[in-house]
């Protein structure tokens, strides 16, 4: 006797988790690039001193603008297939990459609302 085929698992999209993986990242960018101010300075970077376009990090100061930019554009992308995916029944819901996108989302929103240490506005002066 032939034992049944079990149900193949429906699969979660492998690309929404780069998308939602977004925000977390810019927020590591970003507080590298203030570790490595600090490390250059000798303390840490306060508001108009130094001014970040001096220290030399110009690489990842760009990285850290398009990043932003990047993670923003994401987080509203995601939001739609987060809302979307539901809907379809071709694929699982992707609970991780759930829990990545709003802890990536919450950390943008703590650095650009709440600027704990005044890290982004040292950065935007």
């Amino acid at each position: 006797m032939i034992a049944p085929r079990p149900a193949r698992r429906r699969p979660a999209p492998w690309w929404l988790l780069p998308l939602a993986a977004m925000p977390l990242a810019w927020v590591l960018d970003f507080y590298l690039f203030v570790l490595r101010a600090r490390l250059a300075l000798g303390h840490w970077p306060r508001p108009m001193q130094p001014d970040p376009a001096s220290l030399g990090f110009h690489w990842h100061q760009t990285t850290v603008w398009t990043g932003l930019l990047s993670a923003l554009s994401a987080m509203a992308f995601a939001t739609v297939f987060f809302i979307i995916l539901p809907n379809l029944p071709r694929f699982r819901y992707p609970w991780g990459a759930l829990v990545v996108f709003v802890l990536g989302s919450a950390g943008c929103a703590i650095v650009l609302l709440v600027d704990p240490g005044s890290f982004w506005s040292w950065y935007l002066d």
